[in-house]
């Protein structure tokens, strides 16, 4: 991760997401904590993972994410997460219902204050997630899939720095379930993005906040 300073609308958006990510999965607990090291991001704590075939693979989808953000058609990130059967019981989605791919940071908000400010909220939000879920079984595994048109991806595979890591269509049976509700996580509204990112699980599923 490299200074928020320093960065454009795009990488921007794709280092949020890194955190993000890598907070989703210490939080949802499928790896073991030890694997996690905390850093300051955004004024607070985050979880980062030290596993490097996780890592890997979660800066090779970020790789693919940042080059559909790029062209403009990226609509969804989800997390999703698998039973020992493979069958999928719960997702963490990353819906960007607006997104300025051009938009000049410096101008519309010149010290970053706001999205820092709209990105520590939602980190924060993260750490009491487990308030609204379930724990997931033992043996969950998850994917990350990126929502995107279909010239996109076909963009995106021809691309010569895609060939080790392609974009590849999920079966629908790896990436819908029926009977879900959808419990909302936080939305960041800002002039260079709009983001709503909620849970979807199966219904019946949630637990209520535990009051303190």
């Amino acid at each position: 991760m490299t200074a928020l300073e320093n960065l454009d609308a795009v990488s921007l958006v794709v280092e949020f997401l890194e955190v993000a990510i890598h907070g989703v999965l210490f939080y949802r607990k499928i790896y073991p904590e030890g694997i996690f090291t905390l850093k300051k991001k955004y004024g607070v704590p985050v979880h980062i993972s030290l596993y490097p075939d996780l890592n890997k693979y979660i800066n090779e989808t970020l790789f693919a994410t940042k080059k559909v953000l790029e062209s403009g058609e990226l609509k969804r990130v989800d997390i999703c997460f698998y039973d020992s059967s493979l069958h999928p019981i719960e997702k963490v989605v990353f819906k960007f219902d607006a997104f300025d791919k051009t938009g000049d940071v410096s101008v519309v908000d010149p010290y970053l204050l706001n999205l820092r400010e709209c990105f520590r909220a939602f980190i924060l939000k993260l750490s009491v997630s487990t308030s609204y879920v379930v724990e997931l079984p033992y043996g969950t595994t998850f994917k990350i899939l990126i929502h995107t048109t279909e010239s996109t991806a076909i963009s995106v595979n021809e691309d010569p720095n895609f060939q080790q890591f392609p974009l590849v269509e999920a079966p629908s049976p790896e990436t819908s379930f029926f009977n879900t509700e959808i419990i909302p996580l936080r939305s960041i509204v800002h002039e260079l993005m709009t983001l709503n990112a909620y849970c979807e699980q199966k219904a019946g599923n949630s637990v209520h906040q535990r009051c303190s």
